[in-house]
């Protein structure tokens, strides 16, 4: 995967099909009507975590919340491993709806190098430039912008902050996203290791 400044876009990463799939899983489901928030505060976006329990040697299983069985977002994950390869295992993904203003904030998702990629699906099929949402990252040497491009995955080191972007006013949709992290089998074993001495 190279250095941690490094950010590759793959294009048409899945299929209109496949992104139908997720979009109805997920963004449709009773709770992502407009008005569901993960806070009560109304500057909260709306979003739905799910985890993955690693299984030896290099597997993992898709662990469902809230009582809802995923059908989609297994099979998204070991897409996402069949690219990033065995070296790495699936934690988590998080799928995302933001409004207008609401940025998630630079952060990352790592705190060292070379052992962690995220990974963002962009969801939406009918998104207009104007809308704006883009994700910036910030690496060691400058900021990459990446553009709203439904079925489009961009890849990077997880120790590296972004931002994603909410949408600009007059957007009439939510920026909808999946965000998926792997981590390295001998940091993740070792980030486990330490956590079961404490």
């Amino acid at each position: 995967w190279g250095t941690p400044n490094m950010i590759a876009v793959h294009e048409n990463w899945l299929s209109d099909f496949d992104i139908g799939q997720i979009w109805g899983e997920t963004v449709c489901r009773p709770n992502w009507q407009f008005g569901f928030k993960s806070h009560e505060s109304a500057e909260t976006y709306a979003w739905c975590q799910q985890y993955y329990k690693r299984t030896p040697p290099h597997g993992f299983e898709y662990i469902s919340v809230g009582g809802f069985k995923s059908i989609v977002m297994p099979n998204l994950g070991k897409h996402f491993i069949d690219l990033v390869g065995d070296d790495y295992v699936l934690i988590k993904n998080i799928v995302t709806g933001r409004t207008v203003f609401q940025d998630s904030g630079l952060h990352n998702d790592w705190q060292a190098a070379d052992e962690s990629i995220t990974g963002i699906f962009y969801l939406n099929r009918s998104w207009e430039d104007s809308f704006g949402g883009e994700t910036i990252i910030n690496t060691a040497d400058n900021s990459e912008i990446s553009k709203v491009v439904a079925g489009n995955l961009i890849t990077f080191d997880s120790v590296n902050q972004y931002n994603e972007k909410g949408p600009e006013i007059g957007c009439t949709e939510m920026r909808c996203t999946v965000l998926l992290q792997a981590v390295r089998n001998d940091a993740w074993q070792r980030l486990v290791d330490n956590r079961t001495k404490e």
